[in-house]
């Protein structure tokens, strides 16, 4: 009897709201007062129930459809139907009470139809369904539709003691009816509040995970003791909770393993191998003598080794908005400008140089408390255009940057060996750069593998 409507859309105005109470008690009133003056004889009165049977088919045929459309999915129905359908169920089953109230009246009418009134209920109950509407996905704003039906016998005496008893105790009391009746009008008062009270406590408990989807906690669960209406959305709060959770559980780990830049360019829709010339600076860092060392040492040291020095180096790099792309053994090669656009991209790589090489004493002061040897790291940037998107094969693909420009900075990189200096960047970078332009010097114009003209190179001091 209740029209539960949870409104799809995930945010903070999301909220059910109980539907038609007060207008389903009017409008029982109204039907009955109509069909009580307009049936003066058993005819007549057969003739009103024949009309509001057809009415109550028509409004079942429609809700029907509506609930069981072909060509929807998962049960979805359209805002229309949501805002239709409870008016339709309202006065369908205000009409169907308002035909019990009059059977009470006249004894030999009420036994005569006894056997319509059971047919009745139990279309009644097994036909009309409660709609109930949770936020079941948070990637549209489709409303889902979970259709439940009294399935409980006791729940079906309940809601007769509630609904199909109360209203004629009102009529019965003041014909001056026998304390029978009055008595049973009682119980159903009490049973009435007991059960809008139990439904309260229920709702509120469902209303209260709600808000923790809403603001993203999913760990805890509603505990289930019954197995009706309240009970199903209570398992179906659950299930949303728990897909929300292993959700974003996969959330956190696909950032973690290819970076929250790419993964949200890739949430964001751009899922189709290609890319795009843009403008970046490429920066190469690579550990040095890391082969000699590998050999000194035991691969779970070096694995300690490597993530102490990258974990450090993590943390400088996103201090200033730069974007590893991958790790390549000891190197990391990191992106400034892709795949979010932006301005001051090579000063930014500088800027990350410079703090990396500043970290760097505090990565061997800690690889010294676990017996490790220092290390010594070479940095080289390059500014220029990359094809940046997609590249692989429609089953495995990764984001990436590819041009003569990468090449060129894993090039520059390589030149910290033959120079005095950690930091080694080109011309197009030192052309580009702004405060930190006063920290460069230029080196010298030389040639790098795979180019057949000499390029100037620039050292940055950074103590």
């Amino acid at each position: 009897m209740f029209h539960l409507a949870f409104r799809k859309y995930f945010s903070p105005t999301g909220l059910f709201v109980f539907y038609q109470l007060i207008p389903f008690f009017i409008q029982t009133l109204l039907f009955t007062s109509i069909i009580y003056s307009l049936g003066e004889s058993i005819n007549m009165h057969s003739l009103i129930i024949i009309l509001a049977e057809i009415i109550i088919f028509f409004q079942i045929s429609s809700l029907y459809k509506d609930a069981k459309n072909p060509e929807s999915h998962h049960s979805t129905i359209s805002q229309t139907t949501l805002i239709s359908s409870p008016i339709k169920i309202g006065i369908m089953r205000s009409i169907c009470l308002s035909i019990l109230l009059f059977s009470f009246f006249p004894p030999l009418i009420f036994l005569g139809y006894i056997g319509f009134i059971f047919s009745f209920f139990f279309f009644y109950y097994y036909f009309i369904n409660t709609y109930i509407f949770i936020p079941e996905a948070v990637s549209d704003k489709t409303l889902h539709l979970l259709s439940l039906k009294p399935h409980s016998f006791i729940w079906k005496i309940a809601y007769l003691l509630i609904f199909q008893i109360m209203f004629p105790g009102f009529i019965l009391i003041s014909q001056g009816t026998s304390f029978i009746h009055i008595g049973f009008f009682i119980i159903g008062i009490c049973m009435f509040f007991t059960y809008i009270f139990w439904i309260k406590k229920s709702i509120s408990q469902v209303y209260t995970h709600i808000e923790h989807i809403l603001h993203g906690h999913f760990r805890d669960h509603i505990a289930v003791h019954s197995f009706d209406e309240i009970g199903k959305l209570q398992v179906s709060v659950n299930e949303v909770k728990k897909a929300m959770h292993e959700k974003k559980y996969m959330k956190n780990l696909f950032g973690k393993m290819v970076g929250t830049e790419v993964r949200d360019y890739v949430l964001s829709g751009h899922k189709k191998l290609g890319g795009a010339m843009i403008d970046t600076s490429v920066l190469f860092s690579d550990i040095r003598g890391f082969t000699s060392l590998s050999e000194k040492f035991s691969p779970q040291e070096m694995v300690l080794l490597l993530n102490g020095h990258f974990e450090c180096m993590n943390q400088c790099i996103h201090k200033h908005h730069g974007m590893i792309d991958k790790f390549i053994g000891d190197a990391i090669m990191v992106l400034f400008g892709a795949p979010l656009p932006q301005k001051n991209h090579a000063e930014s790589s500088v800027l990350v140089a410079i703090d990396m090489m500043q970290q760097l004493n505090g990565v061997n002061e800690a690889l010294a408390k676990i017996n490790l040897p220092p290390i010594n790291i070479g940095i080289g940037i390059h500014s220029g255009p990359v094809l940046a998107g997609n590249i692989g094969s429609h089953d495995r693909m990764e984001y990436t940057v590819i041009g003569d420009t990468v090449n060129q900075a894993s090039r520059i990189e390589g030149l910290c060996k033959k120079y005095p200096y950690e930091i080694i960047i080109s011309e197009d970078t030192y052309n580009q750069l702004t405060h930190s332009k006063d920290k460069a010097v230029f080196l010298d114009e030389t040639f790098v593998k795979g180019k057949s003209e000499t390029i100037k190179i620039y050292g940055v001091k950074y103590k």
